[in-house]
């Protein structure tokens, strides 16, 4: 407010100044309030309207929406600088409010305006006039000027029709508020903000699932939704990508799970690879956006595996690169799973699932950067049998495909002894017999031990005669090995034994803490002494020649058989121009005829070998392949050839090679 200046040696009179300035400030509270009814009234309305136009109509694009609400805005401006600020603005002095009453009250012939303006004037008293002329005004005035009421003289009539209009705008904004208040807000909200991610009014009950998702790239994602609008007939999916384009697939419906009354639709994307935004329109219903984003999943770039074997199995190190993952290994082996990935993760984990039992062992980081390779150390215990998977999750919960391998022990077996001569179980010697025992002996890590184990009846104490072993390849433990082992039962150990038994045990290089070590039995020989046996080279070379006898007489009779259908082949090869079915089965069974016999010459040089008929046993693996395979392959010729001619030729040196191998037999 802009106050009359005067001198201040002719002061203003009180009642005056006070009198104007109560005016004044009754004028200005008629315009506040006045100014704010009128605001009101026209802003709330013009969001009403909004509000209105928002309910009925769908709108899929922003732009109508922005129009509005700034149109809104502009219309509240508009009234609010118009019929407050703008009023506000205008400069009220003392003289333009005496002049303001005076309009109304003629009567007052301008004294009040008069008298403020002579004695706040710095003229020079020539040019105002006269003193007494001006206090005999200023007098009259004093008396106008306490008669004046601020109430009669300026009156809110005149804010009157904005008052009812600001109460008819509050009217209807507290009918909605009572009627439908969470709609009403929610209208309100969006036509105040058409910034915010708001859905329509008709959206409210829509239930969109997942709504904001993190989807693995390449990964598929369900949108469902669900809503209690019977009428809703048809949903779509709007998805709007980085570039502002909107693309719409149709949504299916699918039953309700629970309510039968709701409606349900489903749309699958099969593979995401980017990111967008989407809603979902179901009839005039319309969603808020909902933002879908695409992380890269961990992923598995190298895989090595470690093996760290104990120090008594004598094994190298050994690493695999991106292998079968399968993790067979001896108990106490340290392994150590390396896995290079894509980029570093929240937590790195190698799961062990053995039955019901899962453990779990973290990674160490060995290295971060773009990508980040992890170590998982563990010790492979004794009886473990089960499966292993790396699991490595990332900061925002994306995991690996898991891929499940083999996990099992290998336990260290016992080693593996057996007696290769004497071949019986039972024996009956003299006293003045020297018995040699040959065996072999094998592990699968390294041999520690070999002992000769005797017993004797009447005795629990075992007699152990460690064998030697022989040295191993340097750096390499002797994994197996076979030798023999004399026994003189002329010995003063078996002087007053009328029988005993025997049997071999080799150790393997198991150490103590483990249990160990192991031990490996051969079968037990049981030994009686008897001064009417046989020496042990008798019962041999009895054995043997036994042996020889039968080998000899099995396969003469097989080269018998095979000579008389040998024969009964001539005439049919030499005649048929083409092999008849009939034919070709008899030249099969002849060969069958000749194998058998090369297994009989074969298997009988075999036992023979290393014995008193060594030089017999050379002969006779000489006849099985000289003759009796040849014969045998020039059978088998004779289905080839197409010539009869040449059929009967190879025919005719099939029964010279049998005749050749009866007479080697004989």
């Amino acid at each position: 407010m802009n106050n009359l200046t005067h001198d201040p040696s002719r002061p203003l009179p009180g009642p005056i100044v006070t009198a104007l300035n109560r005016l004044i400030r009754r004028a200005r509270h008629m315009i506040v309030f006045r100014g704010l009814c009128a605001s009101f009234a026209a802003g709330i309305g013009a969001f009403l309207v909004v509000m209105l136009f928002d309910g009925v109509l769908t709108l899929l694009v922003a732009w109508p929406r922005w129009a509005l609400t700034l149109a809104a805005y502009a219309c509240w401006g508009g009234a609010t600088y118009w019929y407050l600020v703008r009023p506000l603005a205008r400069s009220f002095s003392l003289t333009g409010i005496a002049r303001l009453i005076e309009q109304h009250h003629p009567e007052l012939q301008e004294r009040i305006s008069s008298a403020v303006e002579l004695l706040g004037s710095k003229d020079l008293p020539s040019i105002r006039g006269s003193e007494a002329l001006i206090y005999a005004l200023t007098e009259e005035a004093v008396k106008e000027a306490v008669s004046l009421r601020s109430r009669q003289e300026i009156s809110f009539r005149g804010a009157l029709p904005f008052a009812v209009a600001a109460g008819v705008v509050l009217a209807i904004v507290a009918g909605l508020g009572l009627a439908m208040p969470r709609q009403a807000g929610f209208l309100m909200a969006r036509a105040a903000a058409p910034f915010l991610n708001l859905p329509n009014v008709r959206a409210m009950d829509l239930v969109v699932e997942p709504g904001d998702a993190l989807v693995a790239a390449g990964g598929s994602l369900q949108v469902s939704l669900k809503t209690r609008n019977p009428a809703v007939s048809f949903a779509r999916l709007r998805m709007t990508d980085p570039q502002n384009r909107e693309t719409t697939v149709e949504m299916i419906a699918v039953p309700a799970a629970s309510n039968r009354t709701d409606r349900c639709f489903a749309v699958t994307l099969p593979s995401v690879l980017n990111k967008f935004r989407y809603r979902v329109q179901a009839g005039d219903a319309l969603s808020r956006y909902y933002a879908v984003r695409v992380a890269v999943p961990p992923v598995i770039l190298q895989r090595d595996i470690r093996f760290r074997y104990p120090e008594y199995s004598g094994l190298a190190p050994r690493q695999e690169r991106d292998g079968s993952g399968v993790i067979r290994a001896l108990a106490g082996t340290e392994v150590t799973v390396s896995a290079l990935v894509n980029k570093p993760v929240r937590s790195a984990v190698l799961s062990i699932r053995a039955g019901a039992v899962t453990n779990n062992v973290t990674g160490l980081v060995r290295e971060s950067r773009e990508t980040a390779a992890y170590d998982f150390v563990l010790v492979l215990p004794k009886g473990l049998n089960g499966a292993w998977t790396l699991r490595l999750t990332d900061e925002i919960g994306l995991q690996n495909t898991p891929f499940e391998h083999t996990l099992q022990t290998v336990p260290d077996t016992p080693p593996v002894i057996s007696v290769t001569q004497p071949r019986q179980r039972d024996l009956r010697l003299n006293r003045d017999t020297t018995l040699p025992v040959f065996y072999s002996a094998e592990d699968d890590l390294g041999l520690q031990g070999v002992s000769l184990v005797l017993t004797f009846p009447g005795k629990t104490n075992e007699f152990l005669r460690p064998l030697p072993l022989p040295d191993a390849p340097p750096g390499q433990p002797r994994r197996t090995f076979a030798s023999d082992v004399t026994l003189a039962l002329q010995d003063a150990l078996f002087t007053n034994a009328p029988r005993f038994s025997f049997r071999l045990r080799a150790t393997d290089s198991l150490p103590a803490d483990a249990k160990g070590p192991q031990a490996g039995q051969s079968d037990i020989y049981t030994v009686i002494l008897d001064e009417t046996a046989d020496s042990w080279r008798g019962q041999v070379l009895a054995s043997q020649d036994k042996r020889v006898t039968e080998g000899l007489k099995e396969a003469q009779q097989q080269l018998a058989k095979a000579r008389v259908q040998a024969v009964a082949l001539q005439a049919p090869l030499a005649l048929q121009q083409e092999l008849q079915a009939d034919t070709s089965r008899k030249i099969d069974a002849l060969q069958d005829t000749l194998a058998a016999a090369e297994n009989s010459l074969r298997d009988t040089a075999q036992e023979l070998e290393k014995g008193f008929f060594d030089a017999l046993a050379t002969n006779l693996n000489t006849l099985a392949e000289e003759h009796v395979a040849k014969a045998e392959n020039l059978a088998g010729q004779t289905k080839l050839v197409d010539n009869p001619a040449e059929r009967s030729a190879l025919q005719s040196n099939v029964v010279a090679e049998i005749d050749t191998s009866l007479k080697s037999v004989e």
